[in-house]
């Protein structure tokens, strides 16, 4: 949300398209005709995008049998082992949004936005010392549990009804984006894309529930992983090494640019500007230790394993920085002329798709669709999963209370869990295929405005929530008003003087707005009643308790959580290997064995460890 409020007012001369993150490029579908100078063999893309969705479906179909419980379906009964838990993290984090507009910042800008995953590995590096530990031990289920605990059952149940609103139309938009940048770049049809897609996370979602989604992100970031190390080693090599690669950033039409930190003025909006450096930073830091990212923690068995979950993460992150935006520059520097020519709204976007097909042997095409698929796919299942777990843990036993029914109880939660899964699912696929079908519709500008003036403010005290205790019962819409008033204040200014404010102006105004607020309800705290401050003095020092897993959750599935991945890695692994079937140059050959042979060797590294 905050990434594209940030691309919004960067580029106020180009066409509002955006998506939620993953942040993906919105080309015009009906005007668009497929890039003609990528070859593509569609036959080999359907028949490797086939086998891979069909693998997905059968892990969570197989993963059903561990759901006992709603604990089971929501967080995975809280027994995810710390390398399970933590690449579905890293999925999450990285998103389809560091294929396109991330690699489109670099092929831009140059390096710059690898500050943008080092503020995310510093994030995730306070989360592994502090929050990742304290988000296991408040020992909640879903992560209204959480706010319900700190704000109370006002702010729960205001957080539900908002996530009923914005939820479905945040995923359908990031399922519609990649459908259309898919459709217009390798040929797809956009309609079967949205509706298979939509379906396959639908039904491993709602079959396996959280364990089928740890499992699925973790299978994806073990194709993910080699795929992009593969991708990054060509492109170097197209330049004969490192050191000629390097030797790009100082040539006269590049230099200017790729500068660490540019003047305002170089780019729209003063993009890479220090201004917009630190505010980046911000974004991308605070985000990982707020509340809203506490599903990341609440499978894994103990405080132990979120501390070594976060490190894991973090690792990936900080080493898969320069991994990630290598293409981008690459494109800059030797295809440039083939990202512009791309019929999008904002071409630079497809720069990472542009330098891989240039690079990569013939049959991996659709291994890299299957990587863009993946990014996205990992945040729609992780964010149907919570919904549906919001919805069942705390919205519906409040109207039952209310309705004077009795509660809920075993299968049938994980039941209505489903069944929650299915219409959520349904509302999002129907979503997705209403913006290609409904014609110009500025669904768009709406949600842009909603997350602009509302979630940005609404986001900080989630993220204070558990570094300050002093703060009274009522500071939640207190702190989250200061916040508005400065994105309300932008609002009018726009409206009627037409002045439209950066990202960057907005984000210290929220936040300097916001820490006024915070600071004057600390002053507030001894007014508040002793039973409250009672129940405060109980949450801190339960999320500073750690977990005894043997008596607290006792069944331990670190062996079959070895197994069932090593199992399929392997399988995996020796499907890509029929890749070297595919007439390739020996190079070529040795990029799809790498690939084949990364997948497999975890796979047996991970059923030896099971045994």
């Amino acid at each position: 949300i905050f990434d594209n409020d940030h691309d919004h007012d960067q580029d106020q001369d180009k066409p509002l398209h955006h998506s939620t993150s993953p942040l993906l490029p919105i080309p015009n579908s009906r005007a668009l005709a497929r890039f003609p100078s990528i070859p593509m063999n569609h036959r080999l893309e359907y028949l490797t995008i086939g086998i891979y969705l069909i693998r997905l479906l059968g892990l969570g179909a197989y993963l059903s049998r561990l759901n006992k419980n709603l604990s089971d379906y929501i967080r995975g009964g809280a027994q995810g082992t710390w390398w399970l838990v933590g690449s579905s993290a890293f999925m999450s984090s990285i998103s389809a949004y560091t294929f396109t507009a991330n690699n489109g910042l670099a092929f831009e800008g140059g390096p710059t936005p690898l500050f943008i995953f080092l503020a995310i590995a510093a994030g995730l590096l306070l989360a592994a010392i502090f929050t990742g530990p304290w988000f296991r031990q408040t020992r909640a289920i879903t992560i209204l549990d959480i706010v319900r605990e700190r704000f109370g059952p006002e702010v729960e149940q205001f957080s539900v009804y908002l996530g009923l609103f914005t939820g479905p139309i945040a995923a359908s938009i990031q399922l519609w984006a990649l459908a259309v940048f898919t459709s217009s770049f390798f040929g797809f049809p956009l309609i079967g894309t949205i509706v298979t897609l939509g379906l396959v996370v639908l039904f491993y979602s709602t079959t396996g529930g959280r364990w089928a989604v740890m499992a699925t992100d973790f299978l994806q970031s073990l194709i993910l992983v080699p795929l992009t190390l593969l991708i990054a080693f060509l492109c170097i090599s197209k330049f004969g090494g490192i050191g000629p690669f390097l030797e790009h950033f100082s040539l006269p039409e590049f230099a200017k640019d790729f500068e660490i930190i540019n003047d305002n003025g170089d780019f729209p909006g003063n993009k890479f500007g220090w201004k917009w450096f630190i505010a980046m930073f911000c974004v991308s830091f605070f985000r990982e230790i707020s509340i809203e990212s506490a599903h990341n923690y609440l499978s894994v068995k103990d405080g132990r394993e979120a501390r070594k979950s976060a490190l894991f993460s973090m690792v990936l992150i900080a080493c898969g920085g320069i991994i990630f935006l290598l293409p981008g520059m690459t494109s800059r520097f030797l295809f440039s002329a083939e990202v512009t020519a791309i019929p999008m709204d904002n071409p630079t976007q497809s720069a990472y798709a542009v330098a891989a097909l240039n690079v990569l042997p013939n049959g991996l095409a659709g291994i890299l669709v299957v990587a863009m698929f993946a990014a996205t796919m990992s945040s729609m299942d992780t964010g149907l999963n919570a919904s549906a777990g919001g919805i069942v843990n705390n919205l519906i036993p409040v109207l039952r209370r209310r309705l004077g029914l009795k509660p809920l109880e075993g299968m049938m939660r994980v039941r209505l869990c489903k069944f929650v899964t299915i219409f959520l699912g349904l509302i999002v696929i129907t979503y997705a295929v209403l913006w290609e079908t409904a014609g110009e519709i500025d669904i768009f500008g709406a949600f842009m405005l909603i997350t602009s003036v509302i979630a940005l403010p609404m986001g900080f005290p989630f993220t204070i929530a558990l570094l300050i205790k002093r703060l009274p019962r009522w500071s939640f819409f207190f702190i989250a008003g200061c916040g508005l008033l400065p994105s309300l204040i932008a609002l009018i200014d726009q409206k009627v003087n037409g002045n439209i404010w950066l990202f960057q102006d907005k984000l210290f105004w929220i936040i300097g707005s916001s820490m006024g607020g915070t600071l004057l309800c600390m002053l507030f705290y001894k007014t508040s009643s002793r039973a409250y401050r009672d129940r405060m003095d109980a949450f801190f020092k339960r999320i500073r308790t750690p977990v005894d897993f043997e008596k607290e959750v006792k069944v331990d599935r670190d062996h079959f959580q070895l197994n069932i991945m090593g199992a399929t890695a392997i399988l995996g692994g020796c499907l890509l290997s029929l890749l070297l079937l595919v007439p390739n140059s020996p190079g070529g050959r040795l990029g799809i064995l790498f690939l084949a042979g990364f997948v497999a060797v975890v796979g047996i590294l991970q059923r030896r460890a099971g045994k």
